[in-house]
């Protein structure tokens, strides 16, 4: 490929990752001005928690395509991603109707019908990353925030208050278009032995689809955390400012799509280099979040609960947490470590939980003692997995000590409030 061909082509696929990513990032930062800190709080709960059973959507097969595809030489994964997201989402866009009729609560029938668009979006994502679809990906990658960037943006430019009960039914008919759009691409690519080659994905895929599910809980824990603790407005406030930290994300997801074939393939000692370099980047970006939260909150969410830089710092920290799972978990599914990371990693999470429960029952429950809960437990997450990493083989000396890079904002806040 000549230079000019490269360059154009990267400054096509920056257009495109810099579209999705505007509408994902700016355009969720939009319902805070649309909903009460109470609502919004409940929807971003909903999302958590859809987000969580999304992964299980497929039972597996995503997170089995890369090492099919591209480790264990399988020609095509396209009618085994289709199957696989019909088994699964289907019964789950049923059950979120039936919710809808048999509960008065909103959030129920919420979380079922969007966990459906997120087994969508993970489905397709990794199709797009294994098959090298770059351009695709950029879009699929945070596809459900999209669309709520796109409806939170309509509704502000029509000044339309959301009302649940149309916003269950514009879910409704986005979840039935996905999975007919399913039914279509499985009779399309459907190829023979289906049955044998899905079961045989799933049972490579388990192992893979047990630790993304535990790591999805790390992930989803503060948020989870501050639900189980605080009062919805509080879940709201801590909510905004996770979303102002998905800048971070943004720029993590930049890089991971167009490297996430190389992760799979460069020496370890590249690979190392390359993580350490992105976790400090990130934790220097979370700064920066931290610094200008005050005037953002006060433009966004102006009637919002009060939060103050350190937990702001906090959260950045758990958002630099956030990219070290995923950036370690891609190193544990090209080890074949999925079968030992996850119970491992399962038993940590259940006892960090458990003593974050025992501490709140002697000190008094904040929203600052929540996100450094948060921050705690993602970090007994990644350092296990630093750990089966290491005795594997596989020695990431660099991106260890990056770690700590998580605690700078929150240490640069504590010195800005001194």
């Amino acid at each position: 490929m000549s230079r000019l061909r490269r360059l154009i082509t990267v400054g096509l696929f920056l257009a495109s990752y810099g579209g999705a990513r505007g509408l994902a990032f700016l355009g969720v930062l939009l319902l805070p001005r649309l909903l009460s800190a109470d609502l919004y709080g409940g929807v971003e709960l909903a999302l958590s928690v859809a987000g969580l059973l999304g992964n299980a959507v497929g039972l597996g097969v995503p997170q089995a395509t890369a090492r099919l595809r591209l480790l264990l030489g399988h020609e095509r994964v396209t009618d085994l991603l289709a199957l696989a997201f019909l088994l699964s989402a289907t019964p789950l866009v049923l059950a979120s109707m039936a919710a809808a009729v048999a509960t008065p609560l909103w959030i129920v029938p919420l979380t079922l019908v969007f966990a459906a668009i997120y087994g969508a979006q993970y489905n397709l994502s990794f199709w797009a990353r294994a098959e090298g679809q770059k351009f695709i990906s950029t879009w699929v990658d945070n596809g459900t925030l999209v669309l709520i960037g796109i409806g939170a943006g309509l509704l502000t430019v029509l000044q339309i208050t959301p009302d649940m009960s149309a916003s269950l039914y514009g879910l409704w008919a986005i979840a039935f278009l996905l999975v007919m759009g399913g039914a279509i691409t499985l009779h399309r690519f459907r190829i023979p032995g289906l049955w044998i080659n899905w079961r045989k994905a799933m049972r490579e895929g388990l192992p893979l689809l047990a630790t993304g599910l535990v790591l999805a809980a790390f992930v989803a824990a503060p948020r989870l955390l501050a639900g189980r603790f605080l009062s919805l407005a509080d879940v709201g406030a801590l909510a905004l400012a996770a979303r102002l930290c998905l800048l971070l994300l943004i720029v993590y997801q930049l890089l991971m799509t167009w490297n996430f074939r190389n992760f799979y393939i460069w020496p370890a000692d590249r690979c190392d280099k390359v993580l350490s370099a992105i976790l400090i980047g990130l934790a220097g970006l979370g700064c920066l979040v931290m610094l200008v939260w005050p005037l953002v909150a006060s433009v966004i969410a102006p009637d919002f609960p009060d939060l103050s830089r350190l937990t702001v710092g906090l959260v950045a920290g758990q958002t630099v947490l956030w990219a070290a799972l995923a950036l370690f978990e891609n190193s544990l599914g090209r080890q074949g470590l999925g079968m030992k990371a996850a119970p491992t990693l399962l038993l940590v999470g259940l006892f960090a939980w458990g003593v974050i429960e025992l501490v709140m029952l002697f000190v008094p429950v904040t929203s600052h003692r929540i996100a450094l809960a948060g921050i705690g437990l993602m970090a007994a997450g990644v350092t296990v997995q630093w750990g089966l990493l290491y005795r594997s083989g596989m020695c990431l000396p660099r991106s260890g000590a990056a770690l700590a890079s998580a605690a700078l904002p929150a240490i640069l806040a504590v010195l800005i409030e001194r």
